[in-house]
């Protein structure tokens, strides 16, 4: 597995490099398989895997800011980004890392709050992300 590891990061770090905003499709496909390659990783737990893992997620969610900042009114480059920094929260709280993962989450409720005050329609489970940190995060 690691070869495979090696050559699925090295190959996705010359694609990372060629890639344009414009390509939205292919973006959320290498965003999507960074965030399942460093999932595999958390879930192996063998020694050097977590560090790796958030580089990979680290990866996917800048991969995932830069679609939204090429997409802004689009719902799913928003749903994306806020899922990503859900997975970015559960990874920072099960690292330890409580300060990290409070952003996280607050970074989801400030993706969707102003989408959702201007109209923004999301799926039934981006919603429900929506209400449990409104509750927290309102002012």
């Amino acid at each position: 597995h690691a070869e495979t590891l090696a050559l699925l990061g090295s190959s996705w770090k010359r694609i990372r490099i060629r890639r344009s905003p414009s390509s939205r499709e292919a973006l959320r496909d290498i965003s999507w398989s960074r965030e399942k390659l460093a999932d595999y990783l958390v879930l192996r737990g063998q020694a050097g895997d977590t560090r790796q893992a958030l580089e990979y997620y680290i990866d996917d969610l800048e991969c995932l800011e830069g679609l939204m900042a090429a997409n802004p009114s689009s719902p799913e480059a928003a749903q994306d980004l806020v899922l990503c920094h859900l997975k970015f929260a559960g990874f920072a709280a099960r690292t330890g890392d409580k300060t990290g993962a409070e952003k996280h989450r607050r970074a989801c409720y400030d993706i969707l709050q102003p989408r959702i005050s201007a109209g923004m329609l999301f799926d039934r489970f981006t919603m429900n992300i929506y209400r449990e940190f409104h509750e927290a995060f309102r002012k």
